[in-house]
């Protein structure tokens, strides 16, 4: 069962978790949930066969979440989507200070404390990266001379491999979708036969 525990992947945050488990470290109430986070979000994001070998020790949790909201869009809650999002920065940080310090457990006070100052880590790095932006209210504002736009960015995977990142302000109508569908169709390059 604990083949992977120290292989830095996916598949080793799982036995990780459920070792903590058979160890009477946890229990299946806290430690489920986290698993549940983890396998459903890969599967989704890389597939059912290849999920469990993710290297989870460099994997950006918020870039990982924006691609299964893409994939999953509209079949969960906003709620939902910030439980897997911090359930799976909890498992990942648990798992990271394990394969740091081989034997270490959480405690159930640090184990929360960590997990939300993880994922205030992951969001400044991610917000670090991007086009110049600020953060208002909980959406990322796009510094565009002196007018500011509220937006929330979308990640897009396209064909190629190359990922897209689609900045879509706040109050988009259908008459605007519409709009930006046209435009992007402009775009499009056709290959010759």
């Amino acid at each position: 069962m604990t083949d992977h525990i120290g292989s830095g992947t996916a598949k080793g945050v799982i036995d990780y978790l459920d070792s903590l488990v058979e160890k009477g470290r946890s229990r299946p109430g806290v430690v489920n949930p986290l698993k549940t986070a983890v396998t459903k979000v890969l599967q989704t994001t890389e597939g059912e066969a290849s999920w469990g070998a993710v290297d989870v020790t460099a994997l950006e949790v918020s870039d990982v979440i924006s691609r299964f909201k893409n994939k999953t869009l509209s079949q969960y809650t906003a709620a939902s989507y910030d439980a897997y999002q911090s359930r799976m920065v909890r498992a990942i940080g648990w798992y990271k200070n394990f394969l740091a310090n081989p034997g270490w457990v959480p405690t159930q006070n640090a184990s929360r404390s960590s997990a939300s100052q993880d994922i205030k880590k992951q969001a400044n790095a991610s917000e670090q990266r991007k086009a110049p932006t600020a953060t208002k209210g909980g959406l990322s504002v796009i510094q565009q001379g002196p007018q500011e736009i509220d937006s929330i960015p979308y990640p897009f995977p396209l064909e190629n491999g190359k990922l897209a990142r689609f900045y879509v302000p706040t109050g988009m109508t259908k008459s605007d979708v519409d709009r930006i569908a046209g435009f992007l169709n402009a775009l499009v390059i056709e290959k010759k036969a």
